[in-house]
């Protein structure tokens, strides 16, 4: 699919590097939804009329982000249109398909965005899973005590196993 904020760039000569961060955040919800709905299109489901729209919506909503950058004043609503998790909610897959990993992918990032809201760069293992037993579960879904990098990564943060049992979260 062919969006309008990538012509805008083009356009202005803009890299993803001089865009501010709400525009990168609908980029990246974008992006994600798109994941989303080449994983329905492998296994053969049709995206609806109704998501392609609300789609449309939110990079019109990117879009303005641009041209509010673009000519430095704050015109734009301040919310993006339709939240990614409820258009990937919205695109009907399988049961046994990809969806739920995304869906829990997008809690888990709103978990470690609230921890980090917190202020608090160091969590022990307790902490985090009386925080976030979502969160916690991924992480000792996998854990293996020979591993230098235990943890969990999402797009922008990273909670990761510093010391036994301490982990370091940051922000990318």
């Amino acid at each position: 699919m062919n969006y309008a904020y990538e012509k805008l760039m083009q356009k202005h000569g803009l890299t993803m590097k001089d865009l501010p961060e709400d525009a990168l955040h609908g980029i990246e919800a974008i992006k994600n939804i798109e994941k989303a709905i080449k994983m329905a299109e492998k296994k053969g489901n049709k995206v609806s009329d109704k998501t392609i729209a609300k789609i449309k919506a939110n990079d019109k909503w990117v879009v303005g982000e641009i041209i509010d950058f673009i000519e430095d004043d704050n015109e734009n609503d301040d919310n993006m249109p339709f939240e990614e998790e409820e258009i990937i909610d919205e695109i009907d897959l399988d049961d046994d398909s990809p969806k739920e990993g995304l869906g829990k992918g997008i809690k888990i990032e709103g978990e470690l965005e609230l921890m980090f809201k917190s202020g608090r760069k160091e969590w022990e293992a307790n902490d985090i899973k009386q925080t976030s037993k979502l969160i916690f579960d991924s992480i000792y879904e996998t854990y293996h005590q020979s591993h230098d990098e235990n943890g969990i990564e999402t797009t922008r943060y990273s909670l990761i196993e510093t010391t036994p049992q301490v982990f370091t979260l940051k922000k990318k």
